[in-house]
């Protein structure tokens, strides 16, 4: 493993399967020269795409900005608008005066579309929202996202603005285009902004200006028995009876069944009974 501030491997305090290689990879986000500012996250259902998010935030996030979205929580109403609304409120309205101008928040009654669901009555709508097609709402939003970045680049950070996007399968055609045409085209003109992009698929990267700028890492489970072994104890659990004579032997069977995949032994430990009191 490599030496150093930034690139030291991860300590393990966060009950996450180790995917130490994919986590001293996000550690390079935090570095001032970091040459690749853009990582996308694939993975399958539970194989611990949002977990290795929480661990991000949990272990780095006091040292960067990060605004971070679940584009699967309907409730929130995410659309490109709100979204670029939310990083300005998180990181400071006052830096964001033209974009405040162009984003005007207002309540009336109205009717507006976002992800496919039509909200009617008196709602909190960004402006940016009110285009009649999807073409128009997204050439309202990739305006909207031109200001808002010429806005972000005036910032002085003395660490780097982190956008994390989880589920990005969950995300509708207006969203997903515009991350993949508008925000992260516009971000690489942002030397301390960085953008994680999480989900099961994306559009081809490899055709896009940016693709050299990206770094890509896929989560195909976690087979290593210690590994599990750290995360039981890491848990507070004991093993069952019949699995401590040989831990291992009996995490390698479960590892078997569940071709390692995070969300599956996850639970298949939490189900262990808990740590005897010290006595």
């Amino acid at each position: 493993m490599s030496s150093g501030l930034n690139r030291a491997a991860p300590e393990v305090s966060f009950p996450i399967a180790n995917y130490t290689s994919h986590q001293q990879s996000l550690i390079t986000l935090l570095e001032a020269s970091c040459g690749r500012p853009l990582f996308f996250i694939r993975g399958e259902k539970d194989h611990g795409k949002t977990w290795l998010l929480k661990w991000f935030r949990a272990e780095l996030g006091q040292r960067c900005a990060v605004v971070a979205f679940d584009l699967a929580a309907r409730q929130e109403l995410l659309s490109p608008s709100l979204i670029l609304r939310r990083c300005a409120d998180e990181l400071g309205g006052e830096h964001f005066t033209a974009f405040q101008q162009e984003a005007q928040v207002y309540n009336r009654s109205r009717s507006v579309v976002i992800q496919n669901v039509k909200i009617d009555g008196n709602q909190n709508v960004v402006t940016g929202d009110a285009g009649e097609t999807l073409q128009e709402q997204v050439l309202v939003a990739l305006d909207l996202t031109r200001i808002f970045v010429a806005d972000l680049k005036k910032l002085a950070p003395r660490a780097p603005v982190i956008f994390l996007f989880d589920h990005f399968d969950a995300a509708g055609k207006l969203i997903a285009g515009w991350l993949f045409e508008g925000l992260i085209p516009a971000l690489r003109a942002v030397p301390h902004a960085r953008l994680v992009l999480a989900g099961r698929q994306f559009p081809s990267i490899e055709d896009n200006a940016w693709a050299s700028a990206s770094a890509n890492v896929t989560l195909d489970g976690v087979k290593d028995a210690a590994a599990w072994r750290t995360l039981v104890r890491l848990l507070k659990k004991e093993f069952p009876a019949e699995a401590r004579t040989d831990p291992d032997v009996f995490l390698e069977g479960a590892i078997r069944l569940s071709n390692g995949i995070p969300g599956t032994l996850m639970t298949f430990i939490q189900a262990f009974p808990p740590e005897a009191a010290n006595g």
